[in-house]
């Protein structure tokens, strides 16, 4: 009997501490009980920009007016603007029409007109007939990828055809083509 209660005090006692091992297990299970190490940062940044500075001169700005002043037939004039990225990051610059208006007066003189532009960015756009359509849509671009700092040109040329010889237009005011620098972020358009 003696050995009966003894196997059951013994039996008792394991079963007590297999409990009481078990519960403690458990609790530290779903306390989420670990050792562990934080460090800590912050995500900060800045906001980008895309300008442009344009002009007779490309520091200071100053108008972007061409002015083409006693066009003869068969010759042309040429009047240049300079563009300056004053932003923080590479820039496409672009020649927008806002409007077709002007464009479409100047279409009125057909094959009798001429207009090209080229640029240090590489544009070489030219038309003989000034028609819209002929315009890329959104633009003409005229510099690619401009660096940060970076001054680039373009040049606007004007001309009446030698074609243009029996018709009197003497003292004629062209009408006024509004225009458009454009500065994208790079690879959009304006």
């Amino acid at each position: 009997m003696k050995e009966s209660r003894t196997r059951t005090r013994r039996t008792f006692l394991v079963g007590l501490m297999s409990c009481i091992i078990m519960t403690a297990m458990v609790g530290i299970g779903l306390s989420g009980a670990y050792f562990s190490d934080t460090k800590t940062g912050a995500i900060t940044g800045t906001i980008g920009s895309v300008k442009v500075n344009a002009g007779v001169n490309a520091d200071t700005g100053g108008g972007l007016n061409f002015s083409f002043n006693n066009l003869l037939p068969g010759d042309s004039q040429s009047a240049t603007v300079y563009f300056k990225n004053t932003g923080t990051s590479p820039e496409d610059i672009w020649l927008k029409f806002p409007t077709s208006t002007g464009l479409t007066a100047l279409n009125q003189l057909g094959s009798y007109g001429t207009v090209a532009f080229t640029s240090s960015g590489g544009a070489d756009w030219s038309s003989t007939n000034l028609g819209w359509p002929s315009i890329p849509e959104g633009g003409i671009l005229i510099y690619q990828q401009l660096p940060v700092g970076a001054t680039g040109s373009m040049t606007g040329t004007f001309g009446f055809t030698g074609e243009l010889t029996d018709i009197n237009l003497e003292g004629l005011t062209l009408p006024a083509v509004s225009y458009q620098i454009v500065a994208t972020q790079v690879g959009q358009h304006p």
